[in-house]
């Protein structure tokens, strides 16, 4: 951008130098030739942008494409974390009947 910019300056210049001067000759075409040589500059970074913009969409596309396995993805951790929950709230109350725990019991460990 940088080398652009000085591009588009110096073509500015050239450009006022060669308005004050049009009756010179050889200094006249070869300011002109420069000018020139700015102007494909700047179309040879306009003909770069498309290739940027292609892969910005095949990127987005690609994003928006993974949203269905991703939903898919969280669908099955969300049934294995509801399972997991499930099992292991069955093994625990079967544990408390077992060793002879109640909710009376629990209730008044937490009054202490």
């Amino acid at each position: 951008d940088v080398v652009i910019a000085g591009i588009s300056i110096a073509e500015v210049m050239v450009r006022l130098y060669w308005e004050s001067n049009v009756a010179g000759g050889s200094k006249a075409i070869k300011q002109s030739r420069v000018l020139r040589l700015a102007r494909l500059v700047r179309v040879l970074r306009i003909v770069r942008l498309p290739r940027l913009f292609r892969a910005l969409r095949m990127v987005v596309l690609s994003m928006v494409r993974t949203v269905r396995s991703l939903f898919w993805t969280m669908v099955v951790l969300l049934t294995f974390l509801i399972l997991f929950g499930v099992l292991f709230t069955q093994v625990a109350t079967s544990h408390f009947v077992d060793e002879g725990f109640s909710v009376k019991d629990l209730d008044a460990k937490n009054d202490q």
